[in-house]
């Protein structure tokens, strides 16, 4: 998953996206700035208000564009 997140965060150009954890917490990523992904396994996401939620990218059950699907 980890690997899939960084093809995420690289993409040219940046789509926005957001990531679901196994407890269901949803998490926005608006802009390749507001989320790092540690070589331990770690993922911090900074929100509108700048603080900065970490989670181990093992509760990561999926990633998805933040668009809405077109009709």
């Amino acid at each position: 998953m980890l690997e899939e997140l960084r093809k995420w965060i690289r993409a040219v150009p940046f789509q926005p996206f957001q990531i679901e954890l196994s407890s269901g917490r949803v998490f926005k990523v608006p802009h390749p700035d507001h989320i790092l992904v540690t070589s331990g396994g770690m993922v911090g996401v900074e929100d509108d208000a700048g603080l900065l939620d970490v989670v181990a990218a093992l509760h990561i059950t999926s990633i998805r564009s933040n668009r809405p699907a077109s009709a």
